[in-house]
């Protein structure tokens, strides 16, 4: 309602699907953000984009994880900063 056009809605679409997927997977999604804003500033690569979704980065990141118990799901490679040049 108000979002300024169809493409506001787009975009506020588009994070509050991001919040309820961390909801989803007990992550918080104020760390989620900040963490996966951080890396991709400084140069994370497009390929691997599917790495920062919340699901993935819970298990890479425990300290994102804010439900009981452990993580459900590990990441096979934790995501990490690339290497500067």
């Amino acid at each position: 309602m108000f979002t300024w056009l169809d493409v506001g809605g787009e975009r506020t679409a588009a994070i509050l699907s991001i919040v309820a997927s961390c909801i989803a997977h007990d992550v918080n999604p104020r760390a989620y953000l900040h963490l996966v804003t951080k890396l991709i500033v400084h140069g994370w690569p497009q390929s691997k984009l599917r790495d920062l979704l919340p699901d993935r980065m819970s298990g890479a990141h425990p300290e994102l994880f804010v439900g009981e118990g452990e993580p459900l799901v590990a990441a096979p490679e934790p995501p990490m900063l690339p290497a500067s040049s």
